[in-house]
């Protein structure tokens, strides 16, 4: 039921049902305010131009091609499943003044960028309550940035990853410890980044430091099959997020 009053109030907001079915809602200088009221979390893509998205957030195509129906952005996706979370894109060539007055009206090299507003925050917003400044080139790391700000706990769940490796007996039991007390507050999807998270702590103390880079391998294999859907992928990109948050110099993303 909150589900479907958020998607007639986007409708009613923006004269258009497809806006709240592609994933992004766009937002200018007139709909912005009304869509980031404070009552829910909302990710904000700051974008040079309408199809230069994040990779992962929304593919489109260039203008100078055919433009084939946005395909819905992954992350876009998995966040609108939460009732108090939407995310918004703003162009900010067309909403100049939009983009400086929350900070964003900078060079164009530094987009995209992202930005968290606080579900709770009240009156007219001039400034985001966190930003990753651009340009971000990973949809996990999207993902992750909002999952840490909506859940600060998260951030220091992945503290925890850095040492925990080569970390003694003793101190790995003391870290799992605090691991599954900082999930057990955890909700919807940030409670199961952190069940992957946990899970993946105790297969280190299980099978030692090895199981990290074979389980990365295996999941890479199967994020690459045909046969996986869409789904599944999804999913096996956010555990390889977060297993290789237990090495100790973490590659560069290939996702």
């Amino acid at each position: 039921m909150r589900s479907a009053a958020i998607a007639v109030v986007l409708c009613a907001v923006l004269g258009s049902a497809l806006a709240a079915t592609k994933g992004i809602v766009p937002a200018d200088d007139l709909t912005f305010d009304k869509l980031v009221d404070g009552s829910r979390h909302v990710l904000v893509e700051f974008v040079e131009n309408s199809w230069k998205h994040t990779p992962g957030i929304e593919d489109r195509a260039s203008p100078a091609a055919p433009s084939p129906p946005p395909k819905p952005a992954a992350v876009a996706k998995e966040l609108a499943a939460q009732d108090d979370a939407l995310v918004v894109s703003v162009e900010t060539t067309d909403n100049k003044e939009l983009a400086e007055r929350l900070g964003f009206g900078g060079a164009s090299s530094s987009l995209p960028a992202l930005a968290y507003f606080a579900k709770g925050a009240a009156g007219r917003q001039t400034a985001p309550a966190q930003r990753l400044d651009g340009p971000v080139t990973d949809a996990e790391a999207a993902k992750q940035f909002f999952q840490s700000a909506v859940n600060p706990s998260i951030t220091e769940l992945r503290g925890l990853a850095a040492t925990f490796v080569a970390a003694g007996d003793a101190q790995k039991k003391e870290m799992l410890s605090r691991a599954e007390a900082i999930v057990a507050g955890l909700e919807k999807g940030a409670a199961q980044y952190g069940r992957f998270f946990v899970a993946n702590m105790k297969k280190i103390v299980a099978k030692g430091a090895p199981f990290v880079q074979a389980e990365l391998d295996r999941l890479k294999q199967l994020s690459e099959s045909k046969a996986t859907t869409e789904e599944k992928q999804r999913e096996f990109r956010s555990r390889i997020g977060i297993l290789r948050l237990f090495q100790s110099q973490p590659p560069k993303s290939e996702l």
